[in-house]
């Protein structure tokens, strides 16, 4: 009976810090937004957006007009992909 209960308390504290981990080590995010145009000034469709140093594939891709939208960290870098184009990287501040 004694090995029961400490099974559920020991449950109940790894319960807990999983819920308060993420939390401690959360980071304050920013949105960045912008517009992949070509050299000619025509939008890019399709050019993707990612976070840089992250596990979390954090990205998405530009739409019909060559917009995006992204929420990272501060002080992350993002990077610019098209194929046939240099990659640009940007931190974000």
């Amino acid at each position: 009976m004694q090995h029961n209960h400490s099974l559920k308390r020991i449950t109940m504290v790894l319960l807990v810090l999983i819920a308060i981990f993420p939390k401690a080590f959360a980071q304050e995010k920013v949105t960045v937004s912008g517009k992949v145009l070509d050299e000619t000034g025509y939008p890019m469709i399709g050019a993707g957006v990612v976070q840089l140093g992250t596990n979390d594939q954090v990205g998405t891709i530009t739409d019909l007009d060559g917009n995006y939208s992204l929420a990272v960290p501060k002080g992350s870098q993002i990077e610019v992909r098209a194929i046939g184009y240099k990659f640009i990287v940007k931190t974000v501040n």
